[in-house]
């Protein structure tokens, strides 16, 4: 991925999105392994 693609991204929010992003795969996966 190209460094300079979003370079008006500010950095607080790519953290942000990309912890949302993990902590909805981390509850999909769980909602999978546990049935609900």
């Amino acid at each position: 991925m190209d460094s300079n693609e979003c370079p008006s991204l500010p950095l607080e929010y790519v953290r942000k999105y990309f912890v949302e992003f993990q902590l909805n795969l981390l509850c999909d996966s769980i909602h999978k392994h546990s049935g609900c």
